[in-house]
């Protein structure tokens, strides 16, 4: 298989930013910082998600006496949240937008990308990364098979964190892992983006975003994650058969919505695009999936951390492993697959249709299996947003 080229490519735009950043950074080391003024980031500092977005809204509600703000270095995106949220993104592209997010005594990112790029800025400054969901597959410092240039920039990075999320216990020496840190620096608590979970929402949701839909008696989630060694393969099949899985979503009114990562979309079996109940749903109709993701009723993935999210439910899961063996080879897992995945392993179409239908029929079909799976991944489950803003205002007395 042909690896994807566009992980070296962002580490590079990584090394990029450090060098941006680095004259800045050295020249706040020793300026004052406000302690009521905290800054969000995600992706590459051009993203509003993942657990970032989610504490920073609740920020914005409930500590009006603070300067929250979020860094959108993307014009045209950061122009449409002001117009939709308000004047509380900025950014960090000059020296200036730099030189403001460095006066902030805290810092929460999402990812490796902090607001300003650079090292030591944790220095006399609370870092408090919340993460983009549990790390169900290796990541960062504890992928099995690291890039030297990837391995170099963790290692140069790892001074820009005061503390990092896990969400229990056995994820303390995973999250100290990812950028070869001290356990010291890991703190357990629920992750803020899994307060979405106890948001009610139906198919209409769906429909404001695709109003030609077809009737929808049960929306299936097929969300894989990307793989750094080669291209996403979707409805990896042997016996696919399109029209007979046409027949079969039309029999029974389901429709399947696609959410394939934003940078690296996969490969697409040829014919798929005939199944009017096969729907594209990307990052262009809905940037943050959990803005409508109780609105369905079966997730289907592979190896996306999506799923621990999804337990908080209590609705059924599958899995489509198809390369399982080279995925656990080249990057492993944090735990074991087979021993933490609630739900039936799907390698053909015929299974597919059989399993989706049995677990959307049958609620107690992975019940308990799924309900034994919540209780060690999401110990806790609920207040997430208010949990970790109390966190950050007790661990801001020794700043």
């Amino acid at each position: 298989m042909k690896g994807n080229s566009k992980q070296s490519g962002y580490n590079k735009q990584r090394f990029l930013l450090i060098l941006k950043g680095l004259l800045p950074s050295f020249l706040t080391l020793f300026t004052k910082r406000d302690k009521r003024h905290i800054v969000f980031c995600s992706s590459y500092t051009t993203k509003f998600q993942f657990n970032s977005r989610y504490l920073f809204l609740y920020f914005l509600e409930h500590y009006p006496d603070w300067k929250v703000e979020f860094v959108i270095n993307d014009e045209e995106q950061r122009q449409k949240l002001i117009s939709e949220i308000g004047p509380y993104f900025i950014e960090t592209n000059t020296v200036k937008g730099k030189m403001h997010a460095l006066n902030a005594a805290v810092w929460v990112p999402a990812t490796l990308e902090t607001p300003v790029s650079g090292f030591f800025l944790s220095f006399r400054r609370l870092v408090y990364h919340v993460g983009h969901g549990v790390p169900f597959k290796c990541f960062g410092g504890n992928e099995k098979e690291l890039s030297l240039v990837k391995r170099v920039y963790i290692n140069l990075i790892r001074t820009n964190f005061s503390k990092m999320v896990a969400n229990n216990e056995d994820y303390v020496p995973v999250m100290a892992g990812y950028i070869n840190s001290s356990q010291s620096k890991i703190v357990i608590n629920g992750l803020p983006r899994n307060d979405m979970m106890y948001v009610k929402q139906d198919i209409s949701v769906l429909r404001e975003v695709l109003p030609e839909m077809p009737p929808c008696k049960k929306a299936i989630l097929y969300a894989p994650t990307w793989r750094p060694y080669a291209e996403l393969e979707l409805f990896p099949f042997a016996d696919l058969d399109i029209d007979e899985l046409d027949r079969f979503l039309e029999e029974k009114e389901y429709v399947i919505f696609m959410r394939p990562h934003p940078s690296y979309p996969g490969i697409m079996p040829e014919g798929i695009e005939k199944i009017k109940r096969i729907i594209m749903l990307d990052a262009t109709l809905v940037p943050e999936i959990m803005e409508v993701v109780t609105a369905f009723d079966l997730l289907v993935t592979d190896y996306s951390s999506l799923f621990i999210d999804w337990l908080i439910t209590g609705k059924p899961m599958a899995f489509i492993p198809y390369d399982l063996d080279l995925y656990d080879t080249k990057i492993g897992f944090s735990v074991p697959f087979d021993q933490h995945t609630p739900g039936p392993r799907i390698s053909s179409s015929k299974e597919f249709m059989r399993e989706t239908e049995r677990l959307l029929e049958d609620e107690t079909y992975y019940r308990d299996e799924r309900n034994r799976e919540n209780d060690y991944f999401n110990p806790i489950r609920t207040d997430n947003c208010r949990r970790n803003a109390e966190m950050i205002e007790e661990l801001l007395t020794d700043y």
